[in-house]
């Protein structure tokens, strides 16, 4: 798990990893590793055209592959887009849902997939990403919407597991805003006086 101290997704990670009894590897991060991992990531998806939110969002995996021993790591990409987890879809109508989570997946396939990997590689990892498997990619955009929006059916397998429902019921946060990324990136910003489209 990834974030600077006290960030809220470091704090869930240390009450799932409890309740679930797995040891834990933290790699806690301060403004220095930012400043200093910001010209690296960037350079690393520069072929992207990338925005300050492109390298934020990457930079969790960043940290991961730059402090893992392992070469092979597994990460959870694709549920958020395929099964409705951001906050947003609960604003839309299911027409319009359905819509986004198949534009943002096929956006994932055309950019963030390809960022992901192109920064795990930067470090000689390779990731893997069981969500999108083709079997149940297709499982999930078969299903009916209402076991879909939310992640409900991942929540509900989280409490069939045994995962307490507060821990199941957690709100979804884009992992630069959980690991509080982009809250030191924004506080660069404001040091320089510009928004954080300028920042790069």
């Amino acid at each position: 798990a990834v974030g600077i101290e006290s960030s809220p997704d470091l704090v869930s990670a240390r009450k799932v990893a409890k309740e679930i009894g797995f040891e834990l590897k933290e790699i806690i991060i301060d403004e220095n590793d930012i400043i200093q991992a910001l010209p690296v990531q960037t350079k690393i998806i520069r072929e992207f055209k990338p925005k300050s939110v492109d390298v934020s969002f990457n930079l969790p995996i960043y940290f991961v592959c730059k402090h893992a021993k392992e070469k092979n790591i597994v990460v959870c990409q694709g549920p958020d887009s395929m099964l409705g987890g951001y906050r947003r879809y609960s604003k839309m109508s299911e027409a319009q849902a359905k819509e986004e989570m198949k534009r943002e997946t096929d956006l994932f396939f055309h950019r963030d997939l390809l960022e992901n990997n192109a920064t795990a590689s930067y470090f000689g990892k390779k990731l893997f990403m069981p969500y999108i498997d083709e079997k149940i990619m297709n499982f999930c955009f078969n299903l009916d919407y209402e076991f879909r929006r939310n992640k409900f059916i991942l929540r509900k397998l989280g409490e069939k597991l045994g995962l307490k429902e507060e821990t199941c019921a957690r709100e979804k946060q884009a992992c630069q805003y959980g690991s509080g990324i982009m809250k030191i990136m924004i506080k660069l910003t404001k040091k320089k006086g510009i928004h954080i489209r300028d920042y790069l």
